[in-house]
């Protein structure tokens, strides 16, 4: 958690009166409004928390303009930087949350004017005077959401990254790989889903999933941060019908998107078209995170909605919950087990083996330490994360996390329940005291898939309210630890780095919950200190997770049906 400034027209051109953003966008050829989005977001897609880096795309980019105008832009903008990082604050020059609405805008009021024969100065100033404007409302909007919390840093905090961390966090591509080749898996292994499966991959002329995952996956990998658009040679032309159904065509704008709104907080333009397509066949990605989205939150939707899979689920909530026990049985279950060997110290038992009695999600016990897992596959609605009201969000946190609406225990509630009956005595299927086993050190943990839990800050609501109903529980027998909140890309990444015993979990939770106390103590100097209270369990334990692991290279190699010896991953 950390605060980011970006900078607004009058700080880059405090000389000159801020243009009219409708003015730029009539007077200057879209096109070329949307080349240089691109161009920009393939770079913010990588280096989106880098401001070093992003000052090296900044000073190569107004280098287009004449000596004079650079030096002084670049002038202005250190000035900018200097008084910023003085009030102990981080600089990002572009930030999704100021682009996605600027290319909204853009794509609404296309025009047809032409693109110039060469790169245009003019088109160049007119798309940075469009930013730094946009950039100003946009921090406005901010600022203005704020102020009923603006003397709380942590709600501030909290909401701010409510609204911006889906757009802006960088997804887990290889997660995502992973998690869609099994929902393929099993709505192939399905007798009644298959039929419809295989309509879905027919009307993109796929013969097989693995064509699908292929043809986003390799995409991204190849172009992310190196250029602003890609084209289909002969080897993929076969792609041709599955990213035209995710493109827009520029020819047909902006009457083709007159269904979405213009100022849509959520962009749900873009998560149905994260491309737009020119007439010569170049597509241009608009939203890298959106993009990869197709791999498998947009094929949740897609395959209820195109296909005649809609008769057979009369309800799409039906559908979900058809596939949350999916995800429960053959995501989480297959990776928190790849975490832990088994052998002769281990007992790991399934939340779905004994019904009569609650015992958690996944109950597994090595020695002495006792880890509870509950698995929440949940996700909060869009006006919620948009809402700046602090209450709405932490009510719809609980309602997820801690007990629903009609009292129905959730994640934290469920592990204090199961946790009084550990501390009374073992399970039937696990007697703890006859195998002389002496104080318990107990780990509750829940593991969650929507983006939004993993925003610093979720964990310390759900902290306070575990923290609150274990004070009402006598435990000094045993050793309860606070609870962890992480998500199921970060359990992937623990099952696939615990590559020697079942001991390297333990350790990176033994590790994390250091650090988090660690924070807690220490005397808080200045207000990045205090965010530091909050970080979610990715952002602590980073470190442990290895940058190249060629376990997850074998599964992706497995899961996209690549020949080893083509294998480029």
């Amino acid at each position: 958690m950390s605060y980011a400034v970006f900078p607004t027209f009058k700080e880059i051109f405090p000389d000159l009166e801020a243009p009219s953003l409708d003015d730029i966008l009539r007077s200057t050829p879209s096109i070329a409004l949307l080349r240089v989005a691109a161009y920009l977001n393939s770079q913010v897609h990588i280096s989106q928390f880098d401001t070093e880096s992003q000052e090296k795309i900044f000073k190569r980019w107004i280098k287009v303009f004449d000596i004079a105008t650079t030096k002084k832009i670049w002038l202005n903008y250190i000035i900018f930087k200097s008084r910023i990082e003085e009030n102990g604050f981080r600089v990002s020059i572009f930030t999704s949350i100021t682009l996605l609405p600027l290319m909204q805008r853009i794509l609404h009021t296309y025009n047809e004017l032409p693109m110039p024969v060469e790169a245009s100065k003019e088109a160049e100033m007119a798309f940075l005077q469009a930013l730094l404007v946009n950039s100003s409302q946009t921090g406005r909007y901010i600022r203005e959401g704020s102020l009923k919390n603006k003397n709380d840093l942590f709600k501030m905090a909290l909401l701010g990254q409510a609204k911006q961390y889906e757009f802006v966090e960088r997804k887990d591509i290889f997660s995502l790989i992973l998690i869609s080749n099994a929902l393929f898996e099993h709505l192939n292994s399905d007798v009644v889903t298959k039929p419809h499966l295989t309509d879905f991959l027919q009307q993109k002329n796929l013969d097989s999933y693995q064509a699908y995952l292929r043809g986003v996956a390799e995409i991204y990998l190849q172009e992310a941060g190196k250029t602003f658009f890609f084209q289909l040679g002969d080897q993929n032309s076969y792609l041709r019908s599955l990213f035209n159904e995710m493109s827009l065509p520029i020819s047909e704008l902006p009457s083709s998107i007159s269904k979405f709104r213009q100022n849509d907080e959520d962009f749900k333009l873009f998560r149905k078209y994260p491309i737009v397509r020119s007439s010569d066949d170049q597509y241009y990605i608009l939203h890298h995170n959106f993009f990869i989205d197709k791999l498998y939150q947009s094929v949740v939707f897609e395959i209820y909605r195109e296909t005649s899979l809609k008769n057979v689920f009369k309800k799409f909530d039906s559908f979900l919950q058809w596939l949350g026990n999916f995800a429960e049985e053959q995501l989480f279950y297959g990776f928190v087990h790849g975490c832990f060997r088994s052998g002769k110290y281990v007992i790991s038992v399934e939340g779905n083996k004994h019904s009569n009695i609650e015992y958690s999600d996944f109950y597994l016990r090595i020695g002495n330490a006792v880890f509870l897992f509950e698995f929440k596959n949940s996700i909060i609605k869009a006006e919620i994360k948009h809402s700046y009201d602090y209450e709405a969000v932490k009510s719809e946190i609980e309602e997820k996390l801690v007990v629903s609406s009609d009292g129905k225990p959730k994640g934290v509630t469920q592990l204090i329940n199961v946790i009084k009956k550990l501390l009374g005595g073992p399970f039937f299927f696990d007697d703890y005291i006859a195998k002389k086993i002496g104080r318990l050190q107990i780990y509750p943990i829940i593991v969650h898939t929507d983006d939004f839990f993993n925003i610093d800050g979720v964990e310390k609501i759900i902290d306070d309210e575990f923290r609150a109903q274990m004070t009402k529980m006598n435990v000094s027998r045993h050793n309860v630890k606070p609870i962890v909140l992480m998500h199921l890309n970060d359990l992937i990444e623990l099952q696939l780095s615990s590559t020697s015993d079942s001991s390297h979990f333990r350790m990176v939770l033994d590790t994390y919950l250091k650090r988090r106390m660690k924070f807690r103590r220490k005397q808080s100097r200045n207000m990045h200190e205090d965010l530091k209270l909050y970080r979610c369990f990715r952002n602590v334990i980073s470190d442990l997770f290895p940058e190249n692991n060629s376990a997850i290279v074998d599964k992706l190699v497995r899961a996209l049906d690549i020949q080893e010896s083509n294998s480029s991953l």
